[in-house]
């Protein structure tokens, strides 16, 4: 561990009991259930690369004054009662702590000049094997604002971190004083943000798509996407990264595309037997993924979230099709 780098992450949630088994669905977390100091669960998530993220029971202090289910950074420092009184000294505020965790650690969560959240810890979780690049580990760490250069000196001050330039001045490349590029820095107007300054976590998934297909079945909900990135919400509100990365301990090769292949068999078979049933049977396997995750495609992507007349109105349209193509293959 070295002073300003990420070495945790933890979900203060409404409904553990919610998001446990999304999660596990997820990412294969397990969970190994551990005690905070004032007596209540923290139920640590783990796969098979090692520990990857806590979830625990909202506290009431948070439930009091209505924030929202929340991902938590944590970052190593080498001197937890120097880094708060330098915060509170350049305009940020310590919310809790420091405080003692574990057997010799400590932690204090900290609000910058903005008001984003992130927690600082002394000499706590050697094992550092959360932050990877593995399914369901934390790869990626991210700060959104709504002025970048208000906080780019508080930042500096407590980890040493300085900042370049990414895209035009709105976007910034943090680097530790060991030369890591340990997060990145945003600026973005309220419309775009919201109202909330906020440090973000990307999580490394191997298959973008699997992800976001088991996100939406499993109760979640997607933000926005692009070909490298989903911006998610577990079924308890708390927003997340996804981000297309293969483990660097796994190198099996990927699985075969079955189902491709039996569908491409099938409409040759269609084509050359001139039985119409089996389009009807292809349209029908073609709708149930898209019932499942709440998306279809019909020249262009289409989502029941977005725009939800236009989804039905095509699965229906899909089923109708199906029905009529086996009615009339059968020749009943």
């Amino acid at each position: 561990m070295a002073h300003g780098e990420f070495i945790w992450c933890d979900l203060s949630t409404f409904r553990p009991e919610v998001t446990k088994p999304f999660y596990t669905k997820l990412f294969d977390w397990s969970y190994d259930g551990l005690t905070q100091p004032d007596g209540s669960a923290y139920d640590v998530a783990a796969t098979s690369q090692g520990t990857a993220a806590a979830i625990f029971q909202m506290p009431q202090k948070f439930v009091d004054i209505g924030m929202p289910s929340f991902w938590m950074p944590y970052i190593d420092v080498d001197d937890i009662d120097a880094c708060c009184e330098t915060a509170k000294s350049l305009g940020g505020r310590v919310e809790i702590g420091p405080i003692s965790w574990g057997d010799s650690g400590r932690i204090a969560l900290i609000r910058d000049p903005l008001g984003a959240g992130f927690t600082v810890m002394q000499d706590g979780l050697p094992d550092t094997s959360a932050i990877a690049a593995h399914k369901g580990h934390a790869m990626a760490f991210a700060l959104y604002v709504s002025d970048a250069k208000a906080v780019q000196d508080f930042y500096n001050a407590l980890f040493g971190w300085t900042a370049s330039a990414l895209d035009k001045d709105t976007s910034f490349k943090l680097t530790s004083k060991t030369g890591h590029h340990v997060a990145e820095l945003h600026e973005m107007p309220d419309e775009e943000r919201g109202k909330e300054q906020f440090w973000s976590i990307q999580f490394a998934t191997p298959d973008l798509i699997a992800a976001k297909t088991k996100v939406l079945t499993e109760g979640g909900e997607i933000l926005f996407e692009d070909t490298a990135t989903l911006l998610a919400r577990d079924p308890d509100g708390a927003a997340f990264f996804l981000t297309e990365a293969k483990s660097s301990g796994s190198q099996s090769k990927p699985a075969p595309k079955w189902r491709t292949y039996v569908g491409l068999a099938a409409i040759y078979l269609a084509l050359f037997t001139d039985q119409n049933w089996i389009w009807g049977v292809l349209f029908l396997l073609w709708t149930i993924p898209a019932l499942r995750s709440g998306e279809t495609h019909f020249v262009e992507p289409i989502s029941r979230r977005e725009t939800p007349g236009l989804y039905w109105f095509l699965i229906a349209t899909w089923i109708g099709l199906s029905g009529l193509l086996v009615w009339y293959g059968w020749g009943v």
